[in-house]
C-alpha cells in the first residue's frame, strides 16, 4: 500500500494530474468567517439528510433556455412535473424519504419582476416545509443573468455584464446554446455596485419568505471573497443563524472559509466502474483508481476529507454527485443501491449526500413510476437508519494519525480518493492551517509529492477484506466510542472481513441498514488487540466499540 501511495505521489510530481488555475484573487490573509456559535443546532454534522429540490416555472424556463436534456427539445412530462413541483405532494415525498433539508429554486438569473410570482409560491411552500420539520436553503445564482429578460425589465443591468478581453459579454459556460440559436445567459460583473444591490434584494426576499439559508451557484467570477463577506454580513444582520453555502469547484474550494455550510457538485457516483466507462476526466487519472474485479473503484472520500479541512470541525458538509458512470444526471439517475452507498459514504465522513432529483428521476417520482419509487424507498431506508443512529454521527471525529498537506489550488482530490480506496487513513490540512499546534497530533505529515516511508506509523485499526471494501474510522472521545465504517463498492455481498483494533475490545456491536447479518460478528480479544470478524456485509455496516479509552 505504501508503494502504491508513492506511485500516486510521483504522478503529482510529474504533472500527470491536471492542475487547476486560481483566478479568484484570494486574499493574502483570510478574514474571519461566520462564527461557530451562530450555527443552528439542526445544521450540526450528522443531523442533515439532504435533497437538491429544484423546480418551479423559472427552473423550467432556465432548463429550456440552457438546452438541457429533456427540456430542449421539451419532453412534455418533464416540463409538467418540474413546473408544478412546489406543491404539498412533493413535501410528502421528502417526508417519506426521511429528508430534513433541501434547497429550492428561488432565483436563477431572471429579473425580480419576472420571478416574483414564483417567489410568492415558494413562501407558502417553505412554510409547509417548516411544518413538516424540513429546513430550506434558497438557491440563487450569484452571477448569472438571462440577459433578454434582465435588459428589458432592469435596463441598467446592461452595465452589469462581465466582458472578456475581446470586450464581448462573457456567456455562462455550461449551456447548449446551439439548441436556442443564440446565447441566452451572460455572467454578471459581480463587483458592480448595481449587481451587488440586486443580490441583496434577492437575499432579503428569500429571508422574508422564510428561508433558513442561501445557496449560491455559478461562482465563476472575480470579487467572490468580498462578495461572500458582504452578503454574509448583510444576511446575518437580518437573521443571526442564517447559513450561507456556495457551489465551489477545485480552484475555489477554499472560498468555504467564508461560508458556514460547505458544498460542491464535483462528487462522483460511487461504485466499481466498468473499465470501458472510465472516460473523460476519469481517464486522465486512471492510474489513481484502484483496480477492483474487472473495473475500477470510484469514491469521494478524499473529496469529503478535503472539505473537512475547511469545515473547522463544525461546518456542515453537503456534496452532490454531478458525474454519472454512464450518461448525464438528468437522464440517468443513480440506482437505489448506489444511492445507498453515496448516503453511507457521506455519513461515514461526517457529511451529507445531496440527492439530485431533476429530470427523469423527478418526473418518475412525480408520476409514481415503479422504478423511481423503488429508488426512493432505498433512499428512505438508509435515511431512516441514519436518523435512528444519529448518536453515532453527531460529534464524531477522524482518528487518522497521518496528515496530507495541500495548497489552495485543492488539486489533490484524485490522489486523496486514490489513497482512501487503498484504505489509508488520513486527514487533510491546508498549508496556511498547518501550524505547530495543529501538526502536533499527527504521527506523520506529508505532501502529495513526498510519499510515505516504510517506517511510517501504522493506524490503530487494520482491515483485512476483499478488494472493493473501504473503511473509515471515527471516534467520540467524550463517549469513549470508536466506529469503524465499512463501505462495499462492489455491489455484491462480501464475506470474510476482519478488523484488528489496538487495545481492548470494550463492548462491540454491529449496526447496518442492510438485511445481511449472516451469523453476526465474532469478537476475539487478546494479545494487546481486539479482532472482530464480520462474516458478511451488504453495502454498509458500522462496527461500534463502546467503553474504550481513545
Amino acid at each position: 500500500m505504501l508503494l502504491e501511495w508513492m506511485m500516486l505521489a510521483a504522478m503529482a510530481q510529474t504533472g500527470a494530474v491536471e492542475k487547476a488555475a486560481n483566478p479568484m484573487g484570494f486574499p493574502a490573509e483570510w478574514p474571519a468567517g461566520p462564527p461557530r456559535e451562530a450555527l443552528p443546532d439542526w445544521a450540526r454534522a450528522g443531523k442533515i439528510r439532504f435533497a437538491r429540490w429544484d423546480g418551479g416555472r423559472i427552473e423550467t424556463a432556465k432548463a429550456f433556455l440552457s438546452g438541457w436534456p429533456g427540456f430542449n427539445p421539451p419532453v412534455p412530462d418533464f416540463v409538467e412535473s418540474m413546473t408544478n413541483w412546489y406543491t404539498p405532494r412533493t413535501i410528502e415525498l421528502l417526508r417519506d424519504a426521511g429528508i430534513n433539508t433541501v434547497w429550492v429554486t428561488f432565483s436563477n438569473g431572471f429579473s425580480i419582476q419576472t420571478e416574483r410570482a414564483h417567489m410568492e409560491q415558494l413562501k407558502k411552500y417553505i412554510e409547509e416545509c417548516h411544518r413538516a420539520g424540513i429546513h430550506v436553503f434558497a438557491y440563487q445564482s450569484i452571477a448569472n443573468l438571462f440577459w433578454e429578460d434582465m435588459f428589458e425589465n432592469v435596463p441598467e443591468s446592461k452595465n452589469w455584464v462581465r466582458t472578456g478581453t475581446d470586450g464581448k459579454p462573457t456567456p455562462y459556460g455550461a449551456a447548449t446554446y446551439a439548441k436556442m440559436g443564440r446565447i441566452t445567459r451572460y455572467m454578471a460583473r459581480i463587483s458592480h455596485p448595481g449587481w451587488q444591490e440586486y443580490l441583496r434584494k434577492r437575499v432579503e426576499l428569500a429571508l422574508e419568505a422564510g428561508a433558513d439559508g442561501i445557496f449560491y451557484d455559478n461562482n465563476f467570477n472575480e470579487a467572490l471573497p468580498e462578495t461572500y463577506q458582504s452578503i454574509y454580513r448583510w444576511a446575518s444582520s437580518r437573521k443571526r443563524d442564517v447559513l450561507l453555502m456556495g457551489n465551489f469547484h477545485a480552484n475555489s474550494y477554499v472560498m468555504n472559509r467564508l461560508t458556514n455550510a460547505l458544498s460542491t457538485e464535483d462528487g462522483l457516483e460511487p461504485g466499481v466502474y466498468a473499465a470501458a466507462n472510465v472516460r473523460g476526466s476519469l481517464e486522465k487519472i486512471r492510474e489513481t483508481l484502484l483496480p477492483a474485479g474487472d473495473g475500477y473503484l470510484v469514491n469521494n472520500i478524499g473529496l469529503y476529507r478535503l472539505h473537512a479541512a475547511l469545515s473547522d470541525g463544525w461546518k456542515p458538509i453537503m456534496i452532490e454527485h454531478g458525474h454519472r458512470e454512464v450518461g448525464d444526471r438528468f437522464s440517468n439517475p443513480i440506482s437505489g443501491p448506489r444511492h445507498q452507498l453515496a448516503l453511507a459514504e457521506a455519513a461515514a465522513c461526517g457529511a451529507a449526500f445531496q440527492v439530485f432529483s431533476e429530470g427523469a428521476f423527478a418526473d418518475g417520482l412525480w408520476r409514481g413510476k415503479p422504478e423511481a419509487m423503488e429508488n426512493w424507498r432505498a433512499i428512505a431506508r438508509y435515511n431512516r437508519f441514519l436518523a435512528d443512529n444519529e448518536a453515532l454521527y453527531v460529534g464524531a471525529k477522524s482518528v487518522a494519525n497521518v496528515a496530507v498537506v495541500v495548497d489552495e489550488r485543492s488539486e489533490a482530490v484524485p490522489l486523496l480518493n486514490g489513497l482512501a480506496a487503498r484504505n489509508v487513513q488520513f486527514e487533510v490540512l491546508y498549508e496556511r492551517d498547518a501550524t505547530a499546534d495543529r501538526l502536533r497530533r499527527y504521527a506523520r505529515v506529508v505532501r502529495p509529492a513526498s510519499g510515505l516511508k516504510a517506517d511510517d506509523p501504522l493506524p490503530p485499526v487494520k482491515l483485512d477484506a476483499p478488494a472493493g471494501i473501504v473503511h473509515t474510522v471515527t471516534a467520540q472521545a467524550d463517549k469513549k466510542r470508536l466506529m469503524v465504517h465499512l463501505l462495499n463498492y462492489t455491489g455484491i455481498e462480501q464475506r470474510g472481513i476482519t478488523i484488528t483494533v489496538k487495545g481492548s475490545c470494550g463492548n462491540v456491536t454491529l449496526a447496518s441498514p442492510d438485511a445481511v447479518r449472516a451469523g453476526g460478528i465474532r469478537v476475539k480479544p487478546g494479545g494487546g488487540s481486539c479482532v472482530v470478524e464480520v462474516p458478511a456485509m451488504g453495502i454498509y455496516s458500522v462496527v461500534v466499540f463502546e467503553g474504550r479509552s481513545l
